[in-house]
């Protein structure tokens, strides 16, 4: 258990070790004691950054040498050292060999904060691909490919200590790969008591919410991210260039992590449910989230033909065979759960059933008939006695025979009798294509902002909506979207310290503007929308057209300029917004008046 010396100095720093509001139950803690590396529990990350498409800024190696543990911690240096003849950066981390899903994860550690820049120190939570493993081993119920999401509770590089609080959709809707917008990127000020501070997040069926030191600093509602998937710490090096050598070696170190897990009844726990994740240019062979055993080649994810959207699971053959698809949920809290899905089947097999195993009670079944329409087979009292569950389905079959799976669940019941929960549509475009802050007002003017993504307001049509209650006059940027230069260009919405606000089209160097006077008064919440439709800009105020002009020869095609909101981190020479701002709303068409009400 914890140490006992580090207990007046969590209580020093008022930062929780235990999980808001109740219902919440210690499900998996590493509090590294034993002067050894709990290997059962953790493997290395030994991937190299450098090189990759996206970061040929970062060229840091990771080593399994560069992590140890001693005096109830894991120490990770960083270091600049000859390794095989060559000198290179060098950091590590750890990544857990289990997986977790909804419930609250808890931190404590100390980023590495000497130098210039170049060190990246984070908790967060992914699922790890093959090159990071190097040939390790995780649970043998992870499938060769895991990455869904990624929820960074906390990311800070040298050395200011500034977290990035981030939400990435990694496996985005079929055409969004490269542009889909983050659900959230938050950057927020850290408070350290001696260099040290308690992280945590929420990751619930609505979303997330992040704390530091035991207080809430953000939260996104999003509900589109639902899986397990494997949690890391790590320390990385060789961040951009010119990085200042002196200051290694060093080290980053984790004190703890904990996960706490709670029911959320009704709340389907698997990940890629409908076998849509496939659609995204993934190999039908490997359903995502979903575990293979047999003859895997009788098993793929097709297009077409689904009873809900567009993918489903079938299992088929020219040839005989015998072929298992599941998923395992790890780290679940105890009670009673069901499951369910719905299937059509050729007949005729040995076996076709879907089962769940794995519980700690007995296995249970239910055969799959033979029907040619979609129907819904459940399994209810499912008993979970060691917090962990797999749900399969199960062909032993003669060629020509058939088994098709699509919509499946596994939920703790809301109410007595409930067989199957009601999934979502996978949608391909939300709309608005992205919101924050929904109902959930953030005081800025300490140095927060966030960012989003390229495709948010971007193309012929966009409407950008924000509820706002500025603190003082100033001229001041809420949010946008905005290139320095270049043909195509985007879109800026501008407070001004004569009280009026400001509709940018175009780019920095050149832009048309709409303003609309007499827009807000400090201390005032002011509901501001505008709306791009073709050469046409307008402001909306409180639901109101306040000012509009046409013929703008600008648009707002740029697919470089990622947004941001809060603060414009380049803009260094304009005031901060100071004030609260919720509700943030961008849409790629232009809302017609009255949905502006």
């Amino acid at each position: 258990m914890k140490k006992l010396i580090l207990l007046p100095l969590l209580l020093a720093t008022a930062a929780s070790a235990q999980p808001p509001g109740s219902g919440y139950t210690l499900l998996f803690e590493d509090n590294f004691d034993g002067g050894k590396l709990n290997e059962a529990d953790w493997v290395y990350r030994l991937d190299r950054r450098g090189g990759e498409a996206n970061f040929s800024n970062i060229n840091g190696l990771n080593r399994k040498e560069n992590v140890r543990v001693a005096d109830g911690q894991v120490h990770i240096k960083v270091d600049y050292e000859d390794v095989n003849g060559k000198k290179e950066f060098t950091g590590g981390g750890l990544i857990t060999k289990k997986r977790f899903g909804y419930g609250y994860y808890e931190a404590r550690f100390r980023p590495f904060m000497k130098g210039n820049h170049g060190v990246h120190s984070a908790f967060w939570q992914r699922g790890p691909a093959p090159n990071v493993l190097a040939g390790q081993k995780l649970d043998p119920t992870t499938a060769v490919e895991q990455v869904l999401f990624e929820i960074d509770s906390s990311e800070l590089d040298n050395p200011k200590w500034t977290s990035t609080n981030n939400i990435y959709d990694v496996i985005a809707p079929k055409g969004l790969s490269d542009g889909y917008p983050w659900p959230a990127r938050f950057h927020i000020p850290v408070d350290p008591r001696d260099g040290w501070f308690v992280d945590a997040y929420e990751y619930t069926p609505e979303g997330v919410i992040f704390y530091d030191n035991g207080k809430e600093v953000a939260r996104a509602k999003f509900d589109r991210i639902r899986g397990q998937q494997n949690v890391w710490l790590t320390v990385l090096n060789g961040f951009g260039k010119d990085i200042d050598t002196s200051v290694f070696p060093g080290e980053g170190s984790f004190d703890y992590f904990r996960f706490y897990a709670k029911d959320y009844p009704g709340a389907n726990l698997l990940a890629n449910e409908g076998f849509e994740y496939n659609l995204d240019s993934i190999d039908p062979q490997n359903p995502i989230s979903w575990f293979e055993e047999g003859d895997c080649d009788a098993s793929q994810v097709a297009n077409g033909g689904a009873c809900k959207d567009q993918a489903k699971l079938r299992q088929a053959s020219d040839k005989p065979y015998k072929v298992t698809t599941s998923q395992t949920l790890q780290f679940i809290p105890n009670g009673t759960y069901a499951a369910s899905a719905m299937v059509r089947s050729s007949g005729g097999q040995k076996v076709a059933q879907m089962r769940v195993t794995g519980t700690g009670s007995p296995d249970k079944s239910v055969d799959i008939p033979a029907a040619a329409e979609w129907k819904r087979v459940s399994i209810g009292n499912i008993e979970v006695k060691n917090n962990s569950a797999t749900l399969a389905f199960v062909s032993d079959a003669g060629a020509g025979q058939w088994l098709e799976v699509d919509d499946t669940s596994f939920f703790k019941p809301a109410k007595p009798g409930q067989e199957f929960v009601e999934n979502k549509p996978f949608q391909v475009f939300t709309d608005p294509i992205w919101n924050i802050l929904e109902g959930n007002p953030m005081a800025f003017g300490d140095g927060r902002f966030g960012f989003f993504g390229r495709e948010a307001g971007r193309g012929d049509a966009l409407t950008v909506m924000a509820t706002v209650r500025p603190a003082k006059l100033q001229d001041q940027v809420i949010l946008e979207r905005f290139p320095k230069s270049g043909p195509d260009g985007g879109w800026s919405i501008r407070l001004n310290k004569d009280g009026s606000a400001a509709f940018r089209i175009g780019s920095k160097d050149s832009f048309s503007e709409v303003t609309a006077k007499d827009a807000y008064k400090p201390g005032d919440k002011l509901t501001l929308a505008c709306v791009f439709d073709k050469g046409r800009a307008s402001i909306f105020l409180n639901g109101k057209e306040a000012a509009t002009q046409s013929g703008i020869p600008q648009n707002t095609h740029d697919k470089k300029a990622a947004g941001s909101f809060g603060v414009h981190r380049t803009s260094t020479s304009e005031p901060r917004f100071v004030g609260e701002m919720q509700d943030l709303k961008i849409y790629n068409r232009a809302l017609n008046p009255a949905e502006l009400k």
